[in-house]
């Protein structure tokens, strides 16, 4: 046995089913810019840039998109095998029968080693050493060749190579007989060059087999030194001794291509071709392959960054499958079933199981419900006898005094089923025990005398079981809605039950017997998700998940009180105001499921805003950005887990590595034609290249679309620009000056680098010099001298007639304008003011009646059907109605301060000033009947067979604390009373005292 035998004892604390989970795994490809979608080699350059090696060329990342770098030799051969960014900035390719290449300052070098044995000049590796300075290359047949001032030297098997054909090198820094040492992998086995040897010494206890790739490690056992071998697995050296790791240790193929690490705890990483990916780490092998979501089994290169570069990732190279970037530290993904298919995931249930086994559920839209266990994965699919639906909306798990789990499967067609004892059993509406077969809610409380009850939440109402039966719902229950979509219990301050009722319209709140409707600020009353969420200071809040209105929060004080309501306008903004699922992790931050993605949010120690917020999508790793209601579960390790509808995704807080790193940020000035400025060329531009363009990349190769800039270019900007994603910016023509541009950019993770500055002069133009300007002068004045006179005189004769004519002008510009004003406050097609002139004359009234303390009232009125008039009778005749019905309302108003104008549409406007309701009630019903009596004929109509209006009063007294905006809204909602209440009707909103503060005391609901 070779690495042990932890290779068969994966279960360290029983199994884990967040291990059976997807890493988060981005693919880039052919379509994403690279040229090619075989890799052999990748490396980050001095700048962070991101550089890959394909078998067409090159190609390099700045952070926003790939440029292809071909090959010198692209005729010969643009098959790039290896990539070494030196230490001096240097960049050096080798290819595959095109030699080596060094690229310095966008100049190539042609260094191919004299290979005097050769004719294939292909270069497998490349490695830099600093003491002494040297580049080694890995040739085909020569050996290791060595560079070194200029100058080759090679070691083949004369100086102790096992073979010429060498095909990885490593550097060792202290695992080997002597630091410094290096290494050599070869066709036939490895060997190592000390210090100040002459020769390759090859090593002991190595088979001679084919060594392709190296990887260091220093680890709390010791240092050691990985070899992966093609054919024979991987080898590990510590303490001197050599170990194997092989298929039978459940590597997935023994033909190893390349090797990583983020370092000690972490696994090692060993790419195979034909066998996928695979992380060793002491518990065993964990496999990635293409059922993972890799692209493809055959891996080729690989390439670990630490959290040094902002997160750990592992970048892999793939035969055919492009670049595959790995985050291992953020979402998991599951497929129910293992399956590759996306399936809906509908609900989450996780339990314990067997010992130190747990349990995870999956409820799924059309594929059943899913289990896995240390077994793996097991389907309840819809039969009889079994599961009654295969589609599950809710699950929820349950223990009797005597500790016997029974499963509870709400469905969406199927009623409720329970699965006790392995055997099924379904309660449907029929049987009277529901209201509704479609069940969207489960919950377990404890009812006044302390028994369990099971709470059943459907589209037609709720079911509780309690003491083995069936009973309808609390006593006095009034649910605003009849679908129940959510169901929490929870507990109050003092300990008592407390169970949250969630509906398609509105909140109930159900304890000791009394159920009650909660009155919260609900933008949109359609609860879909609720959470007693533990705020800071000991503070309590329930937050509610809307359809479409955010997420608002009651403060669950002994007097409840709203809270800001979190919307994709707040600040900071949700990615999406439809919110599925609300949880909280151990750290308090609290996660919103939500139709882009999941929104986790951080409650700030400072006052300049309440949280802050993350947002996690597909490139985190979520399976989808689409959520599902109510499929979201916190298990025992404190890991979030959600269901979309592309599967389940899992998220380990704990095991996250917070980046808190600052980017390279990598600024360019360009010439208008594109072509690269030096700053050595910068300091003095003339009068007439005055045009630069800078182009500006932040090299965090993460979540690149969440990069943002801002720029500011001195002393013309007096602030840096708002954040934008431009990553562009051109300035000129200038003026002549000193400048100094500066860019700053922040990552998806808030970090700022910068900022990077780049100064350059604008020379003037020779007739703008001190000099000319001087000359300039005593020019001016003596043409001043010469003109004076002639000016003088000729002005004089001018003057009179111009006066004339400039008030003849006048007189013709003033009249204009008054008609133009006029023209641009009136309707064009009812002749009555607009929507312009309605704005004004209604701040202008509300603000005289703040000053009087009078009352203000607005009608709006709406014709009834207009779009079916429209449509039998056509748009003309459609105006021609307008006009009339614009006329009538004009005509009818009884004083000379109250107006009407066109609000929009079939939408008028009246403004009474100094009329209270009764008074604006009267007047609209007037309005109505006059209009009536048009007898416009109106066969589309069901309110009358003539035209007809309906009007929505709203009074109030206006204060400086309630806007124009709140009359008008209420005025709608009385407007939508009298449609929804059969048109052809006035209707108002319920007065309140003159005395009011605020829009809250001056409204009443409409009248039931």
């Amino acid at each position: 046995m070779l690495l042990a035998s932890a290779a068969h004892g994966r279960q360290r604390n029983g199994f884990d089913p967040g291990e059976r989970g997807r890493p988060a795994l981005k693919v880039i490809g052919d379509a994403d810019g690279l040229p090619q979608n075989t890799l052999h080699a990748i490396t980050f350059d001095a700048q962070g840039r991101l550089w890959v090696g394909t078998q067409d060329g090159a190609a390099v990342s700045d952070g926003r998109g790939w440029q292809v770098v071909n090959m010198p030799s692209r005729m010969v051969s643009n098959f790039v095998r290896a990539i070494l960014a030196a230490s001096d900035g240097s960049l050096w390719f080798g290819t595959q029968a095109g030699g080596l290449h060094r690229l310095v300052d966008e100049r190539w070098d042609d260094l191919t080693p004299p290979c005097p044995d050769s004719t294939e000049p292909r270069v497998n590796a490349l490695l830099e050493t600093l003491d002494p300075p040297a580049i080694w290359v890995a040739t085909h047949n020569c050996g290791v060749a060595r560079y070194v001032g200029g100058a080759w030297e090679f070691f083949g098997p004369d100086r102790g190579l096992p073979s010429p054909r060498v095909w990885g090198l490593h550097a060792d820094s202290g695992v080997g007989a002597a630091a410094g040492s290096v290494w050599a992998g070869t066709e036939g086995g490895v060997a190592a060059l000390a210090p100040g040897s002459t020769r390759f010494a090859a090593e002991p206890g190595f088979p001679p087999v084919s060594a392709n790739t190296f990887l260091e490690r220093r680890t709390a056992e010791g240092p050691e030194l990985w070899v992966g071998t093609y054919g024979a697995g991987v080898f590990r050296r510590r303490a001197g001794t050599w170990t194997a790791l092989t298929e039978r240790d459940g590597l997935p193929s023994a033909f190893v291509t390349s090797l990583a690490s983020h370092g000690a705890d972490g696994p090692v990483w060993v790419g195979t071709d034909g066998g996928g990916l695979a992380a060793v780490t002491e518990d065993g092998v964990e496999v990635i392959n293409t059922s993972s979501g890799l692209p493809s089994d055959a891996v080729y290169a690989l390439y670990a960054t630490g959290t040094d570069r902002g997160a750990r990732t592992l970048w892999i190279g793939t035969r055919s499958g492009g670049l595959v970037r790995l985050m291992h530290d953020r979402w998991r993904s599951f497929l129910p079933a293992g399956q590759g298919a996306p399936l809906p995931v509908t609900a989450v249930l996780l339990e314990p199981g067997p010992g130190d086994s747990p349990v995870a559920w999956f409820g799924t839209d059309g594929g059943g419900l899913a289990r896995l266990d240390r077994h793996g994965w097991t389907r309840y699919l819809e039969r009889p006898g079994g599961l009654p639906s295969s589609t599950v909306q809710s699950l929820l798990l349950t223990r009797d005094e005597r500790g016997l789990a029974t499963l509870w499967v709400g469905t969406r067609h199927g009623g409720l089923a329970r699965l006790v004892g392995g055997r099924w059993e379904v309660i449907t509406s029929q049987s009277g025990a529901l209201p509704n077969h479609m069940v969207q809610a489960l919950a377990e409380t404890t009812s006044d005398d302390r028994a369990p009850e099971v709470w059943v939440g459907t589209r037609g109402g709720l079911a509780v079981f309690k003491n083995g039966r069936w009973q309808g719902p609390p006593a006095g229950l009034r649910l605003p809605h009849p679908s129940v979509q959510v169901l929490l219990a929870a507990r109050d301050a003092s300990g008592t039950p407390v169970m949250w009722v969630g509906t398609a319209n509105g909140l109930v709140r159900c304890s000791m017997g009394t159920c009650s409707a909660v009155e919260a600020a609900l933008r949109n009353r359609s609860v879909q998700a609720l959470q007693v969420v533990e705020a800071p200071r000991g503070r309590r809040e329930l937050w509610i998940g809307t359809d479409g209105g955010g997420v608002s929060r009651l403060d669950l004080s002994p007097l409840p009180q709203d809270l800001p309501t979190l919307t994709d306008e707040s600040d900071p903004p949700l990615p999406n105001n439809v919110v599925y699922h609300i949880l909280q992790d151990g750290q308090g931050r609290v996660y919103l499921l939500t139709n882009r993605g999941v929104a986790r949010l951080t409650w700030r120690q400072d006052s300049s805003k309440e949280f802050d917020l993350q947002a996690f999508a597909v490139d985190d790793g979520l399976v989808s950005n689409q959520g599902n209601r109510g499929a979201g579960a916190v298990d025992w390790r404190g890991r979030i887990w959600i269901g979309t509808v592309g599967g389940a995704s899992m998220f380990d807080p704990a095991a996250e590595d917070a980046d808190r790193i600052i980017k390279p940020l990598l600024l360019r000035a360009l010439s208008p034609a594109g072509g690269v400025v030096a700053a050595a060329d910068v300091p003095r531009l003339p009068w007439r290249r005055a045009h630069l363009v800078f182009d500006f990349a932040l090299q965090s190769h993460f979540r690149e679309n969440d990069t943002r800039y801002r720029t500011q270019l001195h002393p013309l900007d007096r602030e840096p620009s708002p954040w934008s994603a431009q990553y562009r910016r051109e300035v000129g023509p200038l003026a002549p000056g000193t400048y100094t541009f500066r860019v700053w950019g922040r990552d998806w993770a808030g970090n700022v680098s910068g900022p990077q500055e780049f100064t350059f002069e604008v020379v003037p133009p020779p007739w703008r010099t001190w000099w000319a300007v001087a000359g300039y002068v005593l020019l001016a004045a003596g043409m001043v001298a010469f003109v004076a006179f002639a000016r003088a005189s000729a002005h004089r004769r001018r003057e009179q007639a111009l006066q004339g004519l400039v008030a003849a002008r006048t007189r013709e510009l003033t009249d204009a304008n008054v008609l133009l004003s006029e023209l641009s406050y009136l309707d064009p097609v009812t002749n009555i003011g607009n929507r312009r002139r309605f704005d004004e004359r209604l701040d202008h009234e509300w603000r005289r009646a703040i000053r009087v303390g009078s009352a203000l009232s607005l009608i709006m009125i709406d014709i009834d059907f207009f779009k079916e008039y429209n449509d039998t009778f056509g748009h003309q005749r459609g105006d021609e109605c307008l006009q009339a019905i614009a006329a009538t309302l004009a005509d009818g108003l009884p004083r000379a301060g109250d107006s009407v104008a066109r609000y929009g549409g079939e939408e008028f406007a009246v403004i009474l000033p100094l009329t209270e309701r009764a008074g604006a009630i009267k007047l609209a019903e007037a309005l109505r009947r006059q209009v009536e009596d048009l007898g416009i004929a109106h066969p589309g109509s069901t309110a009358a067979p003539v035209v007809t209006i309906s009007c929505g009063v709203a009074t109030v007294w206006p204060t400086p604390e309630v806007e124009p905006s709140d009359l008008i809204r209420l005025a709608d909602e009385s407007l939508y009373v009298a449609k929804h209440s059969g048109r052809n009707r006035t209707a108002a909103e319920h007065g309140a005292p003159r005395s009011s503060a605020s829009l809250a005391a001056v409204r009443t609901p409409p009248p039931a």
